[in-house]
């Protein structure tokens, strides 16, 4: 089995090779170790379950991105309408087009089943219960949907949805890349389906 180590920043061996700006202003780093020794009481856990403590900060992590999300789409929903019975196009105020109704309350339906998703998935996880099929679903579903929110406030915004005068860029930044780390949508849905079908393929 794979065992972890925590390594301190200043141990012979450990080296910070670059750091990788990230679209949302965050930055990653590429490390190497080079013949890094750690003491053995640098062990995290126990020998050979070293998977094991990560899963359990992967859980309280996805968890609180499912709760970011939520805000995110929120705030991206409350721009919407307020904003769209103000512009007005071709005589009618876009509150009255069919389509930003569409947006308007699709984005509500599915703020409302992110919420209570996660607040599912928090009441089981202090109950003590198994939910791994729960945070893939949080972490897909809510990660998704308010990228999709967001993407649709900036649509209705136009030329002003584009800009850094407005908080959306952001939000959108911020959601794109958080569809990809902690493990992306498709393979926590992969997780879901295998879960569902009883086979680990």
């Amino acid at each position: 089995g794979m065992s972890a180590f925590l390594v301190d920043r200043d141990t012979p061996g450990f080296n910070v090779l670059r750091k990788i700006p990230m679209i949302d202003g965050t930055a990653t780093y590429e490390i190497a170790l080079d013949d890094c020794r750690v003491p053995g009481w640098k062990l995290l856990g126990t020998r050979g379950q070293g998977f094991l403590p990560m899963q359990v900060r992967l859980g309280t992590r996805r968890i609180e991105m499912a709760s970011w999300s939520i805000g995110m789409a929120q705030r991206a929903l409350d721009m919407m309408i307020e904003y769209a019975p103000q512009r007005v196009t071709f005589g009618k105020p876009l509150s009255s087009r069919q389509t930003v109704q569409n947006w308007i309350a699709d984005a509500a339906t599915r703020i409302h089943a992110m919420r209570l998703m996660t607040y599912d998935c928090a009441w089981k996880i202090d109950e003590g219960r198994d939910t791994r099929q729960e945070i893939s679903m949080i972490k897909s579903y809510c990660t998704e949907a308010a990228y999709d929110i967001v993407d649709h406030a900036m649509q209705m915004f136009g030329g002003m949805g584009m800009t850094r005068e407005m908080p959306l860029y952001l939000l959108s930044n911020k959601l794109r890349t958080m569809r990809i780390y902690d493990g992306p949508s498709e393979i926590h849905n992969w997780v879901v389906a295998r879960d569902l079908l009883g086979t680990r393929e």
